[in-house]
C-alpha cells in the first residue's frame, strides 16, 4: 500500500504534510501556516510590530524557533504594507560565521581565545553591518533587496545625515555583488553628495607645485644666470609648501582607516576603501564624529542613535533584529559553552531595551540551563525580568495535535479543508490517547518525524488490494516506543544505525 494511496483517501492531495522538518524549507508552513499557525505564546513573543520591544526565548532543537523567526518576519512584513509611513526595518541576524572567522584570525584560529575577547560593541557592529547594507541596497533598488526606500526620502536626508549614511556604508557595509568603491559612488549619487569642494586643498597643491617648479624650470632655461638658481632651495621649499595640507590629510585619513579597521573586528574592509571615503569628506565633516576608534560601546551607541534618526527619515520608526541560529557556526557548532560566550555580551538592558530597537533573541535551550549559575552582576545587566522572557518553548500535547490538525486542513483537496488527524486513526484510538502520547514528543520536529513514520509503517503492513484506511492502536503504540528510544539515544548521544 503506497502512501499516498493512503493520504488521498484522506482528502490531502498536496504531498505529505510531515515529510519537511526545517521550517525554512517547509512549504506547507510558509505558503499556509505561517500567518494561522502559532506557538501558544506568539502574543508575549511578538508584541506590537509598531512598538519594537525584546523578547529572549529559549527552546531545544525542533521547538520551531526558526519558524517563529519566519512568522516574526512575515508579521512585520504585512504592518509594513499597511503603514507605509512608519515601518519597521527587519535585520535577520542570523549568519555569524566570518565574523567569528575575521576574530579567530585575529587570534591565529585559536577559537577559544576568540570566543572569550567577544565583546558587545562585536555584536552592534554586526548589527550595523546587516541594518546598513540592507538600507544601502533598498537606496540602490539592488535587486529587489533589502528596504524599499523612494529616492525623494533618500534626497529628502541633510547633508550631515547623508555623510552618516555614507560614513557608515565605508565602515559597515559588507556586501560583496559589486566592488566596494563603485557602490559606494553609486550611493553617493543616489543621495546627490556633492564633493567637488573637497578636491580645492588637492587642485591648490598641484597648482602651487607645479607653478614653482615652471618657475625653477624658467629661470634654469629662460635666463643667462639660471644655473644659479638651480641651487636656490626655495622652488623646491614652495613646491612642498603647496603639498604640505594634501600630505597632512592624507596622513590623518590613513592613521583613522587603519584605527577603525583594527576596531572593528567583525567586519571585512580594506584601509585603502575607507581612506578613499574619508578623502571624500572636508576635514570639519570628519571632525568629533563617533566613529569606533576604540573597543568601547559610547561611539557604537551614538552610531546607533544617528542610525535610527536616518531610518526615520527614510519612513522607519525603528528596527527589529531577528537572532536565532547561534549554534550551527563552524565555530561554536552547538558547544553550550562557546555558544554562552557568544551570546552572552548581548544581555545588557541598555541594549536590548535601546529606544526605537527591538530583539527577538531565539537561543538554544541549553543556555537556559546557565541562567541559574550566574552572579548578581550578570542579572543587575541583563535584567532579564524586563525582557518578556521565555524559558522553554515548550509545546503541548494538545498544541502539538492542534499544529498537526492545521496542517492536514493546509493540505487537503482544492475547495475542501482536508480530514481531521482523529480521522487517520482507529476508533480503538481516542483522542485523548493521541494527545497523550504527542505530549511526550514535547517538539513539532519530533511530531512530524513520528507521523511520517507511523503512516509508512502502517502502509507498508498493508497491501494495496487489501488497504486499511485507518492506523490502528497496535501500530502506532509500537511506533511511538521505537521513536521515543531513538529519540533518546539521539539526544544521549549515541548513534543509531
Amino acid at each position: 500500500m503506497k502512501v499516498q494511496e493512503f493520504l488521498s483517501h484522506h482528502g490531502i492531495q498536496s504531498g505529505n504534510p510531515f515529510a519537511e522538518e526545517d521550517a525554512q524549507t517547509d512549504t506547507v508552513f510558509k505558503e499556509h501556516c505561517v500567518r494561522t499557525t502559532f506557538h501558544p505564546a506568539w502574543d508575549k513573543i511578538a508584541g506590537t510590530p509598531g512598538e519594537p520591544s525584546t523578547s529572549v526565548v529559549f527552546g531545544e532543537k525542533g521547538a520551531g524557533k526558526t519558524a517563529l523567526r519566519l512568522q516574526l518576519t512575515k508579521n512585520i512584513d504585512d504592518f509594513n504594507a499597511k503603514n507605509p509611513e512608519r515601518r519597521v526595518l527587519t535585520v535577520d541576524y542570523v549568519e555569524f560565521n566570518q565574523s567569528l572567522d575575521l576574530l579567530a584570525s585575529a587570534w591565529a584560529g585559536d577559537e577559544g581565545k576568540a570566543l572569550a575577547s567577544w565583546r558587545i560593541w562585536d555584536h552592534i557592529d554586526s548589527i550595523l553591518s546587516n541594518a546598513v547594507g540592507g538600507v544601502v541596497d533598498g537606496i540602490l533598488k539592488k535587486d529587489g533587496e533589502g528596504a524599499s526606500i523612494r529616492d525623494q526620502d533618500a534626497r529628502s536626508l541633510s547633508r550631515a545625515q547623508k555623510r552618516d549614511l555614507l560614513l557608515m556604508t565605508a565602515i559597515y557595509d559588507s556586501r560583496t555583488a559589486e566592488p566596494f568603491r563603485s557602490r559606494w559612488n553609486r550611493l553617493r549619487r543616489r543621495l546627490r553628495f556633492g564633493v567637488a569642494s573637497t578636491y580645492l586643498w588637492n587642485l591648490l597643491a598641484v597648482v602651487v607645485g607645479v607653478g614653482a617648479l615652471a618657475g625653477a624650470a624658467y629661470i634654469q632655461f629662460g635666463t643667462e644666470d639660471g644655473e644659479k638658481w638651480l641651487f636656490k632651495p626655495w622652488p623646491y621649499v614652495v613646491g612642498f609648501a603647496g603639498c604640505v595640507p594634501f600630505l597632512l590629510k592624507g596622513l590623518k585619513n590613513w592613521w583613522l582607516a587603519s584605527v577603525v579597521r583594527r576596531e572593528v573586528r567583525v567586519v571585512t574592509r580594506r584601509p585603502a576603501d575607507m581612506r578613499f571615503v574619508f578623502s571624500r569628506f572636508k576635514s570639519a565633516e570628519l571632525e568629533d564624529q563617533p566613529l569606533p576608534r576604540r573597543r568601547q560601546t559610547d561611539a557604537r551607541y551614538e552610531l546607533l542613535s544617528k542610525f535610527l534618526e536616518l531610518l526615520e527619515k527614510l519612513q522607519y520608526r525603528g528596527m527589529m533584529v531577528l537572532m536565532d541560529r547561534v549554534d550551527e557556526p563552524s565555530r561554536i557548532n552547538g558547544a553550550p559553552e562557546k555558544m554562552r560566550l557568544f551570546v552572552w555580551p548581548m544581555l545588557d538592558s541598555k541594549l536590548l531595551r535601546y529606544p526605537g530597537i527591538g530583539f527577538k533573541m531565539l537561543l538554544p535551550i541549553q543556555l537556559a540551563s546557565f541562567l541559574p549559575r550566574e552572579d548578581r552582576a550578570f542579572h543587575d545587566r541583563a535584567r532579564l525580568d524586563k525582557l518578556n522572557l521565555v524559558r522553554s518553548l515548550d509545546w503541548t500535547g494538545q498544541a502539538l495535535f492542534d499544529l498537526a490538525n492545521d496542517r492536514l486542513a493546509a493540505c487537503g483537496e482544492q475547495g475542501e479543508t482536508g480530514r481531521r488527524l482523529r480521522s487517520l486513526f482507529d476508533s480503538s484510538l481516542t483522542t485523548t490517547d493521541i494527545v497523550q502520547s504527542f505530549d511526550k514528543l514535547r517538539v513539532p520536529r519530533h511530531l512530524f518525524k513520528f507521523l511520517y513514520r507511523v503512516i509508512a509503517e502502517h502502509c507498508q503492513a498493508h497491501s494495496s488490494d487489501d488497504p486499511q484506511w485507518e492506523i490502528s492502536a497496535p501500530i502506532f503504540h509500537a511506533s511511538l516506543a521505537v521513536y521515543l528510544r531513538d529519540m533518546k539515544s539521539i539526544e544521549d548521544g549515541i548513534a543509531v544505525g
